[in-house]
């Protein structure tokens, strides 16, 4: 059975999806069907692991590795892409043992933009509460006693949005444990205005040829509630015995095949949310300033326009 090569670390709110979709197509390429396996992250709860993991808690190596059946010998590069292992304390030590030789791929962006982009996603999934983006910041330390998690969230850590976008630190880490030269960092922003080239960088770091690909489609484009009911018991936080009956549905019927369940999501979620308000932005800004900078020394880049300086 293969063994996947490279993994898409993180992190979340960044890229991933749209990049790991794009690689899906290239013939060179075996990623896994259902992105997001959480089999490294062994410190996230179990509840969040099977719930936007494989669907079930993979028990053991074997387990893992089925979720690759599929490669065979045209696949040079065999991937996943998880958004929390890079944020995770143990997900990428886990990957070294697995694969001293693995290629890593990070994306990062402005981690206020992140902050931000990441809170609404955690209301979009019902692991938030307070829809206020300021609010929900200032309840980090609250939180962090154990106070204030709401009873639809997976895990609490993901209600901590200045740890989870403190990209240079968890880059650093990153850096002692996997050698330079099999990490690429990619910054959104190049992702966002130089999709094709950045698109090629992943393609030469991977060692695969390169493809005349004149489409890149918008992938993962924020979402809000409209139906917030329906939504719940269709994509949040009904039981899992029904979560696991829709894929069950899906399959059977194909469903996602017929395009039925992303026209559901059409129907259900807008893709609008108000920009930041400038006084907040500055307020987290200032949160993250010394992290932008070691994140800027780490990849020699100048990310002062990151902190509103030019």
């Amino acid at each position: 059975m293969k063994k996947p090569n490279f993994f898409i670390v993180g992190a979340p709110k960044c890229g991933t999806t749209a990049l790991s979709e794009y690689l899906r197509e290239h013939p060179g390429v075996f990623f896994t069907e259902r992105k997001e396996l959480n089999y490294f992250n062994t410190d996230f709860s179990e509840a969040y692991r099977i719930r936007f993991g494989a669907r079930k808690l993979l028990q053991g190596e074997n387990d893992y590795l089925l979720q690759f059946k599929n490669a065979n010998n045209k696949h040079k590069a065999i991937g996943e892409g998880t958004v929390w292992y890079m944020y995770s304390q143990e997900a990428v030590k886990r990957i070294r043992a697995f694969n001293k030789g693995a290629k890593i791929i990070v994306m990062l962006r402005n981690p206020v933009d992140m902050a931000y982009s990441l809170h609404g996603q955690m209301i979009l999934s019902f692991n938030e509460n307070i829809e206020d983006f300021e609010t929900a910041w200032k309840s980090q330390e609250t939180r962090k006693r154990g106070k204030g998690i709401p009873r639809t969230c997976l895990d609490p850590k993901l209600l901590q949005y200045q740890d989870i976008c403190m990209l240079g630190s968890q880059l650093e880490r990153i850096y002692r444990i996997f050698p330079k030269d099999h990490v690429l960092a990619i910054l959104f922003d190049d992702f966002v205005v130089h999709t094709r080239e950045v698109f090629e960088d992943v393609l030469a770091f991977l060692d695969l040829e390169p493809e005349k690909r004149l489409y890149f489609p918008r992938v993962n484009v924020y979402e809000t509630h409209r139906l917030k009911f329906i939504n719940r018991l269709l994509f949040g936080r009904s039981p899992l015995w029904f979560i696991k009956s829709q894929e069950t549905i899906k399959r059977l019927i194909k469903i996602e095949s017929l395009s039925i369940y992303p026209f559901l999501r059409n129907i259900m979620f807008k893709d609008k949310r108000k920009p930041l308000d400038p006084a907040i932005r500055r307020m987290v800004i200032d949160v993250f300033s010394q992290d932008i900078d070691r994140l800027g020394s780490l990849l020699d880049v100048d990310l002062n326009h990151w902190k509103g300086q030019h």
